[in-house]
């Protein structure tokens, strides 16, 4: 088996349907071949997170919010991020985010600590929904 960064082309042509639509210089796709055949791959990107707005109860008005989300931006901008990914709590928000140009993503998100965990596994034995007899190997 072979790892390697995959071409734009080559990854365009895969028709994966769940890879992210970015400029070439802010996404990587890693892909496993096998025989000369692509049998894996993921993308790998730089994100920027908006979390945490908070606005006053008693200054919820469209010139504060207007002012965050400019105040924000810039920020984001300034970090070289032409988006970023954020959430949403409710349908008000998801409204928001919606009428700001956000494209939902469905999906959990995790933060995955990269130090070491190669084939590693919590204490969690419980089975895997996904398949019978995983066998997870620590990474010696």
């Amino acid at each position: 088996m072979n790892v390697r960064r995959l071409a734009r082309e080559e990854w365009e042509a895969m028709d994966v349907p769940h890879l992210p639509e970015m400029p070439t210089n802010e996404i990587q796709i890693v892909g496993v071949e096998h025989d000369g055949e692509i049998v894996a791959c993921a993308a790998i990107f730089r994100a920027t997170h908006w979390e945490g707005t908070w606005i006053s109860p008693e200054h919820r008005n469209g010139g504060v919010v207007r002012a965050l989300l400019r105040g924000a931006s810039d920020a984001a901008l300034a970090l070289g991020s032409p988006w970023v990914f954020t959430g949403s709590d409710g349908k008000q928000m998801d409204w928001i985010l919606r009428r700001l140009g956000g494209v939902p993503v469905e999906m959990k998100t995790y933060v995955l600590p990269l130090e070491g965990t190669l084939c590693r596994h919590t204490e969690d034995k419980s089975e895997a929904p996904f398949q019978e007899n995983v066998q997870w190997q620590q990474q010696q």
